[in-house]
């Protein structure tokens, strides 16, 4: 078990290659075995293969109850200044397992139905056609700064009931929380300052849901009428925070991510702009190629055997979304874009009982956005050389991505890279 052990510590090593490209990492971790035992990961289980991470995140031997492990990794001073976060953060219900999380979800689901996301299409639309207005045609960008952060983030608002005004600070509140959360190695003040934020979003939603008016019509509305089904409101309120988070860090990055893989394949740019219907299937792709979220993790509940080797209760289970995601016994040419992919069944947002409840509202937001980008646009080129990549091993985004942005006319239908 040990050859297996350093092999895994060392093909994980966090150089600023493998942020610009992990999936030679992985690829190299899967050759090693089905399940390592990795040193990189503190001695968790690690799992890269797609078959075996779509079978265990529907096995209730496994568990989500997960919350408390970013404060129990520091020493105990530390932990008992970090009691706060931990408290709040362990309240979200992905780190919950039935039968809470089934009551939680179930609070939560009602304001997910297609419909009530289909309703918020022309808002989402509005939102899109307000910032993408902002740009000046020709003029040098970051995508990241310029849309991909704001976008998310003024949806979610929107669909919390959230003033705009308040957008700038919820975003800087997610991005504390996704630099401590989505971090391989721990860090006292990232810590605090993930604390900081999550303490904010908490009162802040605490408040709203005490405050609401008669008139008001949103997702908070829903969710205050779950409070007599045995939700307290401070359970509803860390579920508003989880919202914000989930729905803004990831779908930034899908923005990023995304647009970032379409001018790296002009070809596939240049079938969706011809063939605009693809973007029914295109954000999936987009997931799947260069996913958001690159782990996830569980939690033994049982000893159990898997793959000739003894998993102890207690024992922490790391599932490597973004190796599973270009598995090459699932996925056809898992290196190379293609926006048509059927079937896709990428695991970026999860599976089972835990399949992330925003999933249709990402897609919203991407389909949206990328069918107005090649409607409006005729040219989008990268500029300033190399993608400069966060160094964020969890949750996978770029830094900044520069581009200059021209319009179309009617004469003008060609893509530049």
């Amino acid at each position: 078990m040990m050859h297996r052990c350093l092999a895994c510590r060392n093909s994980m090593e966090l150089g600023e290659s493998f942020f610009k490209n992990p999936y030679p990492s992985y690829r190299a971790m899967a050759a090693l075995a089905p399940l390592q035992r990795s040193a990189f990961f503190g001695g968790a289980w690690v799992l890269a293969r797609h078959r075996d991470i779509a079978a265990l995140l529907r096995d209730e031997r496994l568990s989500a109850e997960r919350g408390a492990a970013l404060v129990d990794q520091f020493p105990e001073e530390q932990r008992t200044e970090l009691a706060e976060f931990r408290r709040l953060f362990s309240m979200w219900m992905l780190f919950y397992d039935r039968p809470r999380h089934t009551v939680l979800r179930r609070a939560l689901a009602t304001a997910f139905t297609a419909e009530a996301l289909n309703s918020l299409r022309p808002i989402i639309g509005r939102i899109i056609a307000a910032i993408l207005d902002q740009l000046r045609d020709g003029e040098p960008i970051d995508w990241i700064r310029s849309v991909a952060y704001p976008l998310p983030v003024r949806a979610i608002c929107a669909m919390l009931g959230v003033p705009s005004e308040r957008a700038a600070q919820f975003l800087s509140w997610s991005h504390d929380i996704a630099t401590f959360f989505g971090h391989a190695t721990a860090d006292i003040n990232r810590a605090r300052a993930a604390q900081d934020a999550l303490v904010e979003i908490t009162d802040y939603f605490r408040h709203r849901l005490e405050d609401l008016g008669n008139g008001e019509d949103n997702i908070l509305r829903i969710l205050a009428s779950c409070a007599s089904d045995g939700v307290t409101p401070e359970e509803l309120a860390s579920q508003c925070a989880m919202l914000l988070f989930a729905g803004h860090e990831t779908t930034s990055n899908l923005i990023g991510n995304g647009l970032a893989a379409l001018l790296r394949h002009p070809a596939e740019l240049k079938r969706l702009r011809f063939h605009p219907d693809l973007d029914r299937t295109l954000s999936d792709e987009l997931l799947r190629f260069d996913s958001p979220v690159q782990i996830a993790s569980r939690v033994a509940r049982v000893a159990f055997e898997l793959h000739g080797e003894q998993i102890r209760a207690g024992d922490l289970v790391i599932f490597l979304i973004g190796a599973a995601n270009r598995d090459p016994e699932v996925f056809h040419e898992p290196d190379q874009l293609d926006i048509s992919r059927r079937p896709n069944p990428h695991l970026s947002f999860g599976l089972g009982p835990h399949l992330c409840l925003g999933l249709g509202l990402a897609r919203i937001e991407a389909e949206l956005l990328f069918r107005e980008l090649v409607s409006r646009y005729s040219s989008i080129e990268m500029t300033g050389g190399d993608l400069v990549w966060n160094q964020n091993f969890g949750l996978r985004g770029l830094r900044e991505l520069r581009l200059i942005m021209r319009r179309a006319s009617d004469r003008q239908l060609g893509v530049a890279v």
